[in-house]
Formats: structure tokens, sequence, C-alpha cells
């Protein structure tokens, strides 16, 4: 949702302009782009701010910057497959206005990674008159047993968007077989907070069992997400998976420029194969078919 205060009535006009390009939306206190090409959103605008980085609207995202070393079994796969590096191209948009207040964009994107490691994502996107985007993905992959660090969606936010407010668990970070002991309740943060200030950089901040999470700058604007059928995971940090993971010390890493905004329905668990089992089963996640 682009704004603060959802609406719960949607019968706000929303107008829609399409070119080879892109697609162009307006409704009430919100505007929004989608290119054609990239098979996203260049541009999401609540209240005439737009909260995106150029190129960082929102993409599938599937690893992490592997937690050293229990993620090194896992990270041998992901280098193997291109799974940091898939190549994606859009296979195909297409849009409609059902009614004056709601339009559908539909979208196949393949991501083409190494030694023939594909993998297909689609994802039907209903805006709302009121602002109110929702996301429908689905995704498969040419390997099913491939180990994946999370299925997410990854959207790179304006810096000034660094203020995190959430219903889930914490305050500190949490994962699927380390969550336990962390209270669910609404907690409210910086961005900068939220990175676990590990001397090796790597994945860090990720909250479970998360009813909606709201990031916004010191005005108030911004974006809320939450999940209609199950509970989110997310991180909000102020650095990438591909800036911390080739970076040895926190000292080094490079000025942040951006809030880098995760939203996973499955996140790998950490086990502890640094020096003993990988996560239980149940806590492992796949590049098998989901949405």
């Amino acid at each position: 949702a682009l704004a603060t205060k959802p609406a719960v009535l949607n019968n706000k006009p929303l107008t829609m302009i399409q070119d080879d390009n892109e697609i162009a939306l307006k409704g009430e206190g919100f505007s929004a782009v989608f290119d054609l090409t990239a098979g996203t959103f260049s541009r999401l605008e609540p209240n005439g701010v737009n909260i995106l980085k150029t190129g960082g609207g929102p993409k599938l995202h599937l690893w992490r910057a592997a937690h050293r070393n229990d993620d090194m079994y896992a990270d041998r796969g992901w280098v193997n497959t291109g799974l940091k590096e898939l190549k994606w191209t859009t296979q195909g948009v297409s849009a409609e206005q059902p009614t004056a207040s709601e339009v559908k964009i539909s979208v196949r994107l393949l991501g083409e990674g190494k030694n023939g490691f594909t993998v297909n994502h689609n994802v039907v996107y209903t805006i709302s008159g009121n602002g109110i985007i929702t996301a429908e993905n689905s995704i498969n992959s040419s390997n099913p047993q491939q180990v994946a660090g999370r299925i997410g969606v990854r959207m790179f936010l304006d810096k000034q968007f660094e203020k995190a407010e959430y219903f889930g668990r914490g305050p500190m970070e949490n994962y699927p077989d380390r969550k336990r002991a962390f209270d669910v309740g609404v907690y409210k943060s910086t961005v900068k907070e939220l990175l676990t200030p590990y001397e090796k950089p790597m994945d860090a901040g990720n909250h479970e069992d998360v009813r909606w999470v709201k990031i916004t700058n010191q005005a108030g604007t911004g974006l809320m997400a939450m999940c209609d059928s199950s509970l989110l995971q997310f991180t909000a940090l102020p650095y990438s998976d591909e800036q911390m993971e080739n970076v040895e010390y926190k000292i080094d890493l490079p000025q942040s420029d951006a809030t880098v905004f995760c939203i996973s329905t499955r996140t790998l668990g950490v086990g502890s194969n640094g020096c003993g089992p990988r996560p239980l089963p149940q806590y492992m996640v796949y590049a098998a078919p989901a949405s």
C-alpha cells in the first residue's frame, strides 16, 4: 500500500495511460509508473514523493549474503547456479482496467543463471485508486531441489525512508529456527538500527511472523506491506547483499545510499553448519514452485 492510512473501500478513480515504454497510473494522493522493459515499477509516489531508487522496483530475490560460516554449504550452490546474478528478461506484460478504480498488470519474467539454471516469476499487480497495490507472485525453477536463502521480493528505496515500524517478532533479529525467544509485538526502529553489527557484514536483521511492516520518511510518507494469507518475514537494511558479501570488515562498508527492503514468504533457517548440522528439514527453503 502506498499510504500511511490505507482506505477500507476502493471507490477512488484511477487513470491509466500506456505507451510503448511504460504504464502511467494516477489515483487519489498517489501515482505510479510501470516500466514495460524492466517488468516492474520505476516510480511509486505517495503524496508526490517517489519512494524508489532508480532501478529499485520490486524484483524476485532468492539468496542472502552468506552467514559465516553456517551458510557456506548453500552459498556454493548459489555461486554454481548463478542465483546471485540472475539475468532477467521480461517475457510479457499485459494491462487491463476492469473498473474505473482498478488496473491489473500481469507480468511474466525469466531469470537465467549459470549451468542451465532458470527461474520463472509470474506476478499480477492489482492497483487500486486508493493507493493499495496487491501483488500475487508465483515462481518455479529448473531445479526445485536448489537451496534458496529466501523466497522474497526486494526493493531499493530512497535513503530518506529510514524509519521502520512492524507488528511481528522483535526487537532483535530472528529467523525461523531462532525466534521463540522474541515476542510478537509492535516495534519501531531506524533502518540503521535493524542491521546487526557483525564484524563480517552478512545478511542480518530478519524478522519473523510479521503481520505488517511500514517503512516511512520523517514526514510519515512511505509504504506499508502485509500479506492476506500468511505471515511475512522482512529485512530493511542500509546495504544490499551484494554490498555486504564482498566486504571483510564492517568498517569497510561504503556509505549507505538506499534502504534495501525485502519481504519474504519463506526464509532459510540458520542451523549451525559452521561446526554442526544444517538447518532441520522444516527450516530449509528450496527454489521449488511457490506462490
